[in-house]
């Protein structure tokens, strides 16, 4: 049985804001056919990966026509400067990370969230 989250830092939420974040880092524009409109975020690694699963700097935004393209042709290239950091943390145990800097699972969502809301200047 899962132990219940603290307050705002549940999965659903804590997506909720990645969606946002993610949209608005990508302007709200389409990184496959560069149009707007209705969006989806896509995860460039899968979102298994529970290190990277909620980091903004792992999600695009994308129409929903476009997330087959984006699942087949990959992402990196609309913002390689995330591709290392992107490479280096997928090859990250989320246990190991935050056993080694003695978090909790509640330590580290809240750390998602900050960064998170740091993106969006505080406002959630």
């Amino acid at each position: 049985m899962k132990k219940p989250q603290a307050p705002g830092l549940s999965d659903s939420t804590l997506s909720a804001l990645w969606r946002k974040v993610v949209l608005y880092v990508g302007r709200n524009t389409c990184v496959i056919c560069g149009g707007g409109g209705e969006l989806q975020a896509h995860h460039v690694i899968h979102r298994r990966y529970k290190i990277l699963r909620w980091d903004f700097r792992n999600g695009v935004p994308v129409h929903a026509g476009c997330h087959e393209t984006a699942n087949m042709q990959g992402v990196y290239a609309a913002y390689p400067v995330w591709q290392d950091y992107l490479m280096e943390r997928s090859r990250w145990l989320y246990k190991q990370y935050v056993t080694e800097r003695g978090m909790s699972e509640a330590d580290w969502r809240h750390d998602v969230k900050a960064d998170l809301l740091g993106e969006l200047g505080g406002k959630e």
